[in-house]
């Protein structure tokens, strides 16, 4: 039997994933991707619009400490077996991440094993909050993401950095979302970058005292 390209013909009771064609699946995946980080857009809004701003952000973080550095960092890499601990195997879960890759359009860089650049060149949760003119959105997914990312590489190996190269808000919407610099540095300097803009500052901060990600 052939590949379904899609489930307009009739019902078929025995149904199986592997039924479709990859290319169906593909979006479907990315579908759903689109619907997770949807979720968290949408419960953000509605906490702030009852809670108001600073419990929303608060009640924010505490969401995604659970669901997305734990769960979403964990199986993914787990189904796809992505067991390494170095940059690389960073930058392939970025790749197959629901909450960046499936969604978003990057671009990877490895210069080798223990160095590489993430570009976030489209970011769908930027876009929208920049078509509203809502700061405070943008402010509160990126600070999540700030906050995030330096825990997210230390869980894979103590001396992994990730260093904001560049961050919103942008001059122009053809410029990247974000580019973030990955890499083993066994010094650990700080992550604090004084030129950031005042949002990623206090996320940045609160990564560093609030350190371990795991109990």
């Amino acid at each position: 039997m052939s590949e379904m390209n899609d489930y307009s013909g009739p019902f078929k009771p025995d149904l199986k994933w592997e039924d479709f064609s990859q290319d169906i699946l593909g979006d479907y995946v990315r579908e759903i991707s689109k619907i997770y980080v949807l979720l968290g857009g949408i419960w953000f809004g509605y906490l702030r619009e009852r809670l108001g701003a600073q419990r929303a952000d608060e009640l924010h973080m505490e969401l995604w400490e659970t669901l997305g550095n734990k769960h979403e960092f964990n199986r993914p890499r787990a189904a796809m077996g992505i067991c390494g601990h170095d940059v690389e195997s960073f930058l392939k879960f970025a790749q197959i991440d629901p909450g960046i890759g499936m969604i978003f359009d990057i671009d990877c860089e490895l210069k080798n094993k223990n160095h590489g650049i993430l570009t976030i060149k489209m970011c769908t949760a930027l876009r929208s909050a920049e078509r509203h003119q809502d700061t405070q959105a943008q402010e509160n997914g990126c600070g999540i993401d700030v906050w995030a990312m330096p825990k997210v590489v230390r869980s894979l190996h103590p001396d992994m950095v990730a260093i904001p190269l560049k961050l919103p808000p942008r001059k122009s919407p053809n410029e990247p979302a974000c580019i973030w610099e990955i890499k083993m540095d066994p010094t650990h300097p700080s992550i604090t970058n004084p030129e950031l803009p005042e949002y990623a500052q206090v996320a940045m901060a609160k990564t560093e005292w609030d350190w371990p990600l795991f109990p």
